[in-house]
């Protein structure tokens, strides 16, 4: 897939097109209800970008926000672990939702700071 038509696919899409690309089946004797693929999870991606995002966008940056993004990290881990617990995924498959989340999250924080920084660089003229 081209880096052009990467970027035209919505976020939500792009995690059903990973789980579409690693095809990988979900662990036997599930706990819950699960279906479709299990790599990555999507509940512990969705956690930890939604935490993650949310300490970067509403806290000031300073000693209260760290104390705020390791009670997020807390959370996202707790999250992926529940659902290893739960039998819904490997504990891989958590693992790799809870870093993709965060580096959605971090990145996505970056790029605005970025934009924010240097404005001028918005409009390029074509």
């Amino acid at each position: 897939m081209s880096r052009m038509s990467w970027r035209a696919v919505p976020g939500p899409e792009r995690l059903v097109l990973l789980k579409g690309i690693y095809d990988r089946p979900r662990s036997p004797g599930s706990l819950v209800v699960t279906t479709g693929t299990s790599f990555p999870s999507g509940h512990a991606v969705a956690a930890s970008v939604t935490v993650i995002a949310a300490v970067i966008a509403l806290v000031p940056p300073g000693r209260r926000r760290a104390w705020w993004v390791l009670a997020a990290v807390a959370f996202s881990i707790l999250m992926g672990l529940s659902r290893a617990y739960l039998g819904a995924h490997w504990l891989s498959d958590a693992v790799a939702g809870i870093l993709l989340g965060m580096s959605c999250a971090v990145v996505t924080a970056l790029m605005v700071g970025q934009i924010q920084r240097h404005p001028e660089r918005r409009h390029r003229p074509a």
